[in-house]
């Protein structure tokens, strides 16, 4: 069953539990027998062989390394194929779980290693290549980024070449591997590296760097540092990630957030909606609206077939009145549906993780983040998963910074009146 929905990630993972030092041998040999066959999708190269090895390995199974050495061997073709990049990229994320790297399956294996590695080494040669060179596909180059900083001796260059890829020119998708391989290598030198080329990104990317930074404790504090001296406008920085500073555990990052933004940010909710209770009496521009929605809701709301799922899709809405929408916007926090709320994830690694959960297993927890983007983490390597409180909805404070009256009132129009054109 697990070959047959070897594309099922959820499944590998439960199929991967019943496996113990008495029974990998003889599966990982069935593999590796049926993947010499290629009668089979790549899957079981890409995700079950380099698994397995892995915990092989963890178990002490030096033949295990032998055996995988020979599956990444270069065919007669004069480029690796994908699928054997993301082999080996699964292999060693493998030892990451097992809190294994290169450098202990060499004091493990030093006969086994010496093959593997001369095995390895020309594959990481060709994943820089590809990486770097703009004429692969995204997809190639998407695969090729997760072997970078695998190397500790390459690891200076291998951290310039991923973040010269954090450029408005490349794909969503390859941006997204190269920042979530930034975050696996865990470099101190990262807030310098993706802070120094602030001014050319767009401010999508903006937003996904800044998540980045957010991400982990210490990268935080340099991204306060940062704002704090005024070298990055605190206006560049998305309201739900401000609102992250704000709520942060650490204090060293929680004060200081809290003074920067005192005079942007106020905390009495009440006060702010009674300030916008005269868009009231505006006339709204529906048109208007819809460009405003567009800018500053579909990132997480779907209205009238636009914008994504992340939050609640507006189309349902019970409530349209005037007095609800307002509340709601200026806010969130007053109701939030309980699939909704927002979990603080703090990993064994010191990732930081903020987010809604959409998903759970035995073995895993996948979180939604305001970037849009699922993030899944081993129960194993989870250090605390807490509701924040009080409940925290993914949708920040503070449009009032964003919004003016007139736009309050156009925006509201717009979300009142999408579907409902007799209105």
């Amino acid at each position: 069953m697990a070959l047959k929905d070897a594309d099922d990630p959820y499944l590998v993972t439960a199929a991967m539990s019943s496996v113990n030092k008495d029974n990998i041998e003889s599966l990982l040999e069935s593999l590796l027998t049926i993947a010499r066959e290629d009668n089979v999708s790549h899957s079981i190269e890409k995700r079950w062989i380099p698994t397995l090895t892995g915990l092989a390995v963890a178990m002490n199974n030096a033949g295990a390394l032998e055996q995988f050495s020979r599956l990444l061997a270069k065919s007669s073709q004069d480029r690796y194929a994908p699928w054997k990049l993301e082999s080996l990229a699964e292999f060693l994320d493998a030892m990451d779980r097992q809190n294994l790297n290169l450098s202990d399956i060499k004091k493990k294996f030093k006969r086994e290693y010496k093959s593997f590695i001369a095995t390895a080494r020309p594959i990481f040669d060709f994943a820089r290549q590809t990486v770097s060179n703009s004429e692969m596909s995204p997809m190639e180059r998407a695969v090729a980024v997760r072997l970078l900083g695998r190397q500790k001796a390459l690891l200076s260059a291998d951290m310039r070449l991923l973040v010269n890829q954090v450029d408005p020119t490349n794909t969503s998708d390859l941006i997204s591997a190269v920042l979530e391989s930034v975050i696996r290598i865990n470099d101190k030198h990262v807030p310098q590296m993706l802070l120094s080329p602030w001014p050319r990104y767009s401010p999508e990317l903006r937003m996904r760097v800044t998540d980045v930074l957010l991400s982990r404790s210490q990268w935080t504090i340099e991204l306060m540092q940062t704002l704090e001296k005024g070298r990055i406008p605190i206006g560049q920085i998305d309201l739900a990630q401000r609102q992250r500073l704000l709520i942060h555990p650490k204090e060293k990052i929680r004060l200081p957030a809290r003074k920067l933004l005192a005079k942007s940010m106020s905390t009495d909710r009440q006060t702010i909606i009674e300030k916008y209770r005269p868009a009231f009496s505006l006339a709204g521009n529906v048109d208007l609206g819809k460009n405003l929605f567009q800018l500053r809701c579909a990132m997480c709301h779907q209205l009238g077939g636009i914008g994504n799922n992340l939050g609640p899709n507006l189309d349902s809405l019970a409530d349209r009145s005037f007095e609800s929408l307002l509340a709601a916007i200026l806010d969130p926090n007053r109701s939030v549906e309980s699939k909704y709320l927002m979990y603080l994830i703090t990993t064994k690694n010191d990732r930081v993780l903020f987010g809604h959960l959409v998903n759970e297993t035995n073995n895993t927890v996948t979180s939604v983040g305001v970037t849009g983007e699922e993030t899944t983490i081993f129960r194993r390597e989870i250090k605390s998963l807490n509701l924040l409180s009080p409940a925290r909805s993914p949708m920040p404070d503070g449009m009032e910074t964003l919004l003016s009256l007139q736009e309050m009132a156009d925006l509201i129009s717009y979300i009142v009146n999408a579907g409902h054109p007799s209105n």
